[in-house]
């Protein structure tokens, strides 16, 4: 029994193995339960009790919504782990609930108006009993079953039953008010995404990264169809409240069913951003009417007459990706959510733009550090650039991007840190120089840049991929573009220059290929297929220090490279997407993300996972120490939490 216990308490919090291993003394030979290799936290700045800012809104992105009653009060959801109440008529915050330990991804209210549930990234199901009268909210249960992030999760009709779906790609089937698990119906191949049960209980509806929509059987839990119509991933499912129609949403597409699975109408209104991806899809309470949103963050109004989706209007007052959609029980308004960290409510006839809760705080976007790990720059949704010491969270300075009210989307160092590359939205670079005051004066500006996916630089030159595939390349000291490749595939999401200078290698996401150019001929060298080994929407790629091999990092895992022939070392299967990773110095050592509150640190020869590291914020990014002994890590909370961490090794 100590064995176990001892075991556990070492998986669980290995930053104080020492305490661990005192505690238990020599009552057994632990040395078997002991990794070769474990992190040791050996400080914390900026630790969770130090106050942020005074602002009552979410300090992450919105990703879930839903009206309570009588449509005065609604409920919103976010990847900062909270849940608030708020009044819609004057726009007051009554309750923020911080009952989850992780990412909140859904929440919903039961339709007899009595339940509220919620979920996320800590594979739990939490139940909550809503009081109208006194607007208290209080946890009625906990349903644990699900062994991975619960994305969405719905009431039927009746509120009898909840639906659930998520990263362990079983959709299960809950009773409401004993909370025993009753159905799981297993088919997904990949994370589910979405999840819907028609009005009269029959059908369930489902769809997420595996690209297939289907549709299932509640009684007998048979599949009766699936769909490859969709491309991309499946990012929203819902049923009209007359129980006519099914609405699929993802990659591009809208497309508008039947309750037998016929295909009435397909729409592509959206198309901007990464894939054009449509995050949501709700049909109003009189089933006239949908609405769509996504990554492109526009909300566009539908109206459904003769079986076909009819354009009305579309609004763009969100500044980022929409997230969530909701009516109110009439459908005379709706509220949406956004990764812009606002909520907006909407008058659905009009589109007129009624009232924004929330709007007033900033959020860090990117986060990246110096090479020697000795300061962090962070980026913030508003515009502004912002330098910490990493040793103890003093803010050093913070500068105004030249585009006010711009995101800040991407922030890089050359490697002799002499410039900062500063990606703001899609289609502006600016470049700081380091100047004598330990802060960034301006360079230069790219203003009129197509869409841009990715960027990356070197001491000499920048790299910016398109979306149609071609890069440029622009020479720092003359501020002139000087090469452009033609890479005859979409949406490039990760590059890099190899050590020397010479080539730079390039990911993309939407066919899954890699690759290698040489910057001085401007030829292709080669292009690896990423299907042939199960690697999907890469992400990122980087070189080792020696430039002799490069790591990619995407949905579905990541891989090592010889750089010389392209040929795969080895492709580890990871559960969630990927997107930063970074080799130690000495070329021992990969850490990776896979977007939840973690990063991995995986022995590079082996491919072996050594540990993992589960933090209180998803890690925005991380580096190593110019001696690979120790790991530096932040949070993308304001301001950000750092770790450090020492390697240490098993005592002999």
């Amino acid at each position: 029994f100590l064995t176990q216990v001892y075991s556990r308490l070492c998986d669980l919090a290995y930053d104080r193995i020492d305490e661990i291993d005192n505690l238990f003394g020599d009552s057994f030979d632990k040395s078997e339960y002991l990794s070769d290799i474990y992190l040791k936290r050996c400080n914390y700045c900026l630790a969770e009790t130090q106050e942020p800012p005074k602002f009552d809104g979410h300090m992450g992105k919105v990703v879930a919504i839903t009206f309570l009653s009588d449509n005065k009060y609604f409920l919103s959801a976010s990847l900062d782990k909270t849940i608030k109440l708020w009044d819609r008529e004057t726009g007051e915050l009554i309750n923020t609930i911080k009952e989850h330990t992780g990412q909140i991804w859904t929440i919903a209210f039961s339709p007899e108006g009595k339940y509220i549930l919620s979920a996320g990234v800590d594979d739990v199901i939490k139940l909550w009993l809503w009081n109208a009268d006194t607007k208290e909210i209080k946890l009625e249960r906990t349903l644990e079953g699900h062994s991975n992030s619960i994305i969405e999760a719905v009431f039927s009709k009746n509120g009898e039953y909840i639906i659930s779906g998520g990263g362990d790609k079983i959709i299960r089937v809950w009773e409401t008010i004993t909370g025993k698990l009753i159905k799981t119906l297993i088919g997904h191949t990949d994370v589910i995404r979405t999840v819907a049960i028609s009005p009269n209980g029959k059908y369930i509806a489902s769809g997420g990264w595996d690209e297939i929509f289907r549709l299932w059987d509640f009684d007998s839990e048979e599949l009766l169809m699936i769909s490859e119509e969709h491309t991309r991933t499946v990012d929203a499912v819902d049923f009209s409240p007359c129980g006519k129609y099914i609405i699929s949403a993802g990659h591009k597409k809208l497309i508008l069913w039947n309750i037998k699975g016929e295909i009435l109408d397909i729409k592509e209104k959206h198309k901007d951003g990464f894939t054009g991806g449509i995050l949501s899809a709700v049909f109003s309470p009189d089933s006239k009417y949908l609405i769509s949103a996504g990554w492109d963050s526009k909300i566009i109004l539908w109206k459904i007459e003769n079986d076909k989706l009819n354009y009305v209007y579309e609004q763009k007052e969100h500044k980022r990706d929409i997230w969530a959609l909701v009516f109110s029980s009439a459908g005379e308004y709706f509220l949406s959510g956004s990764a812009d960290l606002s909520i907006k409510l909407w008058e659905t006839k009009t589109g007129e733009h009624i009232q924004t809760f929330s709007d007033d705080g900033d959020s860090i976007t990117p986060l990246k550090f110096s090479h020697n790990g000795k300061y962090l720059v962070s980026g913030t949704a508003k515009g502004f650039i912002e330098k910490w010491n990493a040793d103890n969270g003093e803010q050093l300075c913070q500068i105004s991007s030249n585009k006010q009210n711009y995101a800040v989307k991407k922030l890089i160092f050359s490697p002799n840190e002499h410039y900062l590359i500063s990606k703001l939205s899609n289609k502006i670079i600016e470049v700081y120089k380091s100047n004598e005051k330990d802060s960034w004066e301006t360079f230069f500006v790219f203003e009129t840049l197509p869409y841009l996916e990715s960027i990356a630089c070197n001491d000499e030159y920048i790299a910016g991929g398109e979306m149609n595939g071609v890069i440029r390349l622009w020479e720092l000291k003359t501020r002139k573009e000087i090469l452009k490749l033609d890479t005859k595939e979409p949406y490039p999401k990760g590059m890099a220059f190899s050590p020397d200078g010479k080539s730079i290698l390039i990911a993309f996401a939407e066919n899954y290929k890699i690759q290698l150019w040489n910057i001085i001929d401007g030829k292709k060298n080669y292009e690896i297929d990423g299907k042939e080994i199960g690697a999907k929407w890469f992400k990122a790629v980087a070189f080792s220090s020696d430039g002799k091999y490069f790591a990619s990092l995407g949905l579905g895992g990541f891989g090592l490279w010889e750089t010389e022939t392209g040929n795969n070392l080895y492709f580890k299967k990871l559960p969630f997407v990927g997107y930063h990773l970074a080799f130690s110095s000495d070329n021992k050592y990969l850490l990776t993300d896979n977007y939840r509150n973690n990063f991995d640190l995986w022995d590079l020869e082996t491919g072996e996972k050594i540990t993992q590291f589960i933090g209180k914020s998803y890690m925005r990014t991380f580096t190593f120490s110019s001696d690979s002994k120790e790991i530096w890590a932040a949070t993308g909370l304001y301001p950000p939490h750092i770790y450090k961490f020492k390697i240490m090794q098993k005592k002999k």
